[in-house]
């Protein structure tokens, strides 16, 4: 039976992170408003789901297929999301987004629910018109999910 259980395990390793895991939603604004950055992770540290960076009412968005990679420690403030965009005839995007570990704070940590508040720096393609490069730019930031 022992062996059954460790087979089914090692031939299906993605059922364990079922169980509990809920999407986690990073929302950030620069201070002027003018810069937004909003993703959906699976779990806090699973694949991208969706992003949208908006400057000044122009907006790049990404997604699942997009290639995307996320370092996590939150007991350190550590939270970095690289994303870049499939490479398309004449297109491509990019996203470097990370946290500034001396600001990050617990607002919510209860069982089922985590929040937390910190200020975040973002650097990519610049959606505007005429733009290559957007400056990096400092956000106030949300990371919150449930189980």
């Amino acid at each position: 039976m022992m062996y059954l259980i460790l087979s089914i395990i090692l031939l299906f390793p993605g059922l364990n992170c079922l169980a509990g895991s809920g999407p986690s939603f990073l929302k950030c604004t620069s201070e002027s408003g003018k810069t937004i950055f909003y993703a959906e992770i699976q779990d806090v540290d699973g694949g991208l789901t969706i992003a949208n960076l908006k400057i000044e009412n122009h907006e790049i968005e990404f997604d699942w297929e997009d290639i995307s990679s996320i370092v996590v420690d939150l007991e350190n403030g550590i939270y970095t999301l690289t994303i870049n965009s499939k490479k398309e005839e004449n297109s491509y995007s990019f996203i470097k987004f990370w946290g500034i570990p001396s600001t990050f704070k617990a607002i919510k940590n209860e069982r089922h629910e985590i929040k937390y508040e910190f200020k975040a720096k973002i650097q990519g393609t610049d959606p505007r018109p005429n733009k290559e490069y957007s400056p990096t730019i400092e956000l106030n930031c949300t990371l919150e999910w449930r189980i």
